[in-house]
């Protein structure tokens, strides 16, 4: 059986894009507040 590497990075490069974007907007959102 082949391991599915390329999958792997695929989901892994998603999954710190969503928390990129999420960190992103939250700060965005948050930024104005503080200031």
């Amino acid at each position: 059986m082949r391991p599915h590497s390329v999958e792997n990075v695929i989901f892994f490069s998603f999954s710190c894009l969503s928390v990129f974007f999420y960190v992103c907007l939250s700060f965005f959102l948050f930024f104005p507040l503080l200031s």
